[in-house]
């Protein structure tokens, strides 16, 4: 009987010894559960950007080296990557032809156009009939064809000096550069146009200087300007344009000449 009596007991502590045995046999694959994925994930984390790493990763794994899928070449994104390129193009000119102009001014020219329409402004609008400004011409009729450009510069130098004078050839220079990159064919690409746009920029750095022969440049660029749109039928007015344009041009440069044979 007492041996009876001592089984149920010894059966008991057995179960709870091996409930405690599993208990902790289950927390410890738990923990080495636990341990296993603070491992990877501080691998993943250590691992470096820049490395073959990336390309040794397992086929669970998310694949960072992989491109975007190849768009298609149609007509539409030849035509949107033209554009691009001409606008690029056609800027780039203009850029070349800013940087150009600015030169130093080591010619003293300017110092008498200066000088010229300060008297002008001193003595009235228009150009006197003698020359003030000479001591061997005085009291000698003489013609300043440019008188204009006298005026245009003198109050460049009476704004900002030397900066306003630079000004004066930087926008000039850019104005005659955008003329010259709006000659094109419509529905033709204009890159080529745009190349010729700079090879005529370095030909006509040497006159980017504060001169009337200065003014020539943007006035025969917006001579075929005109021309060329009235050739496309893109421009109306030309009877009237031409002729202002002229009348302007001679006042401000004695070689607005030229202008006129190219019109004719």
């Amino acid at each position: 009987m007492a041996d009876e009596e001592q089984n149920p007991e010894s059966e008991e502590a057995a179960e709870v010894s091996g409930s405690d045995s599993s208990a902790k046999a289950g927390g410890t694959e738990d923990q080495q559960t636990d341990n296993a994925a603070s491992a990877e994930a501080a691998a993943t984390t250590a691992r470096p950007v820049f490395s073959d790493a990336f390309d040794q990763h397992g086929p669970d794994e998310e694949d960072y080296d992989e491109l975007p899928d190849d768009e298609p070449l149609t007509p539409e994104l030849v035509e949107e990557e033209a554009i691009r390129g001409d606008f690029m193009l056609r800027w780039a000119g203009i850029l070349l032809a800013i940087l150009m102009a600015f030169t130093q001014l080591s010619d003293t020219r300017p110092l008498v156009l200066i000088k010229s329409g300060e008297h002008m402004r001193s003595n009235g609008f228009l150009p006197p009939r003698t020359d003030p400004l000479s001591l061997t011409m005085q009291d000698q009729s003489v013609s300043n064809v440019s008188w204009l450009f006298d005026h245009v510069v003198s109050l460049s130098w009476k704004l900002g000096g030397p900066l306003g004078l630079t000004a004066l050839k930087v926008m000039l220079a850019a104005a005659t550069t955008w003329l010259l990159s709006r000659i094109s064919i419509p529905g033709l690409p204009t890159w080529w146009s745009s190349i010729c746009v700079g090879f005529a920029v370095v030909a006509c750095s040497q006159d980017f200087f504060p001169t009337p022969e200065l003014i020539t440049l943007p006035a025969m660029a917006l001579t075929m300007v005109l021309l060329t749109r009235h050739r496309l039928g893109n421009s109306t007015g030309l009877h009237w344009k031409l002729p202002a344009l002229i009348a302007v041009w001679c006042n401000l440069d004695s070689k607005a000449w030229v202008g006129a044979f190219v019109i004719v």
